[in-house]
């Protein structure tokens, strides 16, 4: 019984500052995909994506769907996520009903027609800012985020392909195969663990 209670204090109370962690490469966040998005119905130029929503999850700029070829350099059309250009916010990606998630990741590009693309992006949970940074990678590629601790409940996430040094600048991101995993209830979490615990141990 003492175990038990110790291991429902650590669930409880003690993965409550584990930091962000950005990850690159297809896999490297989302282990177990809860929810996806494919942008299969961005079709055309001049939709809205102020209001975007797909699979329980709202991916949002205040601006208009515009199309490209050169946006990931694989020579895709049609079928992702790339505002008109040259907006100065950033891309909310959040869940619909407010659940938290564990990890996220997508393809991301830019509409500028170099391979850089220089990111900015900012994790929040319940309103409160729970990571930041900035890094450079290259289009075309796949980025992700991962706190398997608290978990985050926002993404607010912007790229360009020249010098990109905070929100608010002109930006460009275009994303595409958004995949997020959820955080665990908690009551899912106990019962892993009394399943761990009801292991019996082999004897020496």
């Amino acid at each position: 019984m003492k175990r038990l209670l110790v291991f429902l204090f650590v669930i409880s109370f003690g993965v409550c500052h584990a930091a962000v962690i950005v990850t690159s490469g297809s896999g490297s966040a989302v282990t177990t995909i809860d929810r996806m998005a494919a942008f299969t119905s961005i079709n055309a130029r001049n939709l809205d994506l102020s209001n975007y929503s797909e699979d329980l999850l709202d991916i949002t700029v205040d601006d208009l769907s515009y199309l490209s070829s050169g946006c990931f350099n694989d020579g895709r059309t049609t079928g992702y996520h790339y505002a008109l250009g040259g907006n100065q916010s950033y891309v909310t990606i959040k869940t619909s009903d407010a659940v938290d998630m564990s990890a996220l990741e997508f393809l991301i590009g830019t509409g500028n027609p170099i391979s850089t693309a220089n990111v900015i992006w900012e994790t929040y949970n319940d309103n409160s800012l729970t990571g930041s940074g900035i890094f450079v990678t290259t289009k075309g590629s796949v980025v992700g985020w991962v706190d398997n601790a608290a978990g985050f409940d926002e993404l607010h996430v912007g790229a360009y392909g020249y010098a990109y040094t905070s929100f608010g600048q002109n930006q460009a991101i275009a994303l595409d195969d958004l995949k997020v995993q959820l955080v665990p209830e908690p009551m899912t979490i106990a019962l892993l663990g009394l399943g761990s615990l009801a292991i019996p141990r082999r004897k020496k």
